[in-house]
């Protein structure tokens, strides 16, 4: 079990350091930047990372028209498993 979790922990420690470009940065265009943040988020559903944390790396990707096609089939598989997530549980009130 131990070694089993230390492939999840490895994994986890890979999606943090698939590092995303700079958007500033001229080298770099929206495509690209989905790419690796595609990469990223694949990498955390492989690691199971918490839902919430998955969540908010996607919330900060801008999947909005993109042009490559098959970009956007992957983003559109992506938002499936994103959809399917369990749904956080809310917070309870300290009395």
């Amino acid at each position: 079990m131990t070694s089993l979790q230390d492939s999840f922990s490895s994994i986890s420690q890979l999606a943090d350091s698939v590092a995303m470009p700079d958007r500033e940065s001229p080298e770099t265009n929206k495509e690209e930047t989905l790419r690796l943040g595609l990469e990223r988020v694949r990498l955390m559903f492989l690691a199971e990372e918490d839902a919430e944390r998955i969540r908010t790396i996607w919330a900060g990707l801008d999947i909005e028209d993109v042009a490559d096609e098959r970009l956007a089939r992957d983003i559109k598989e992506m938002q499936g498993r994103i959809d399917r997530l369990p749904a956080s549980a809310p917070l309870e009130e300290t009395t």
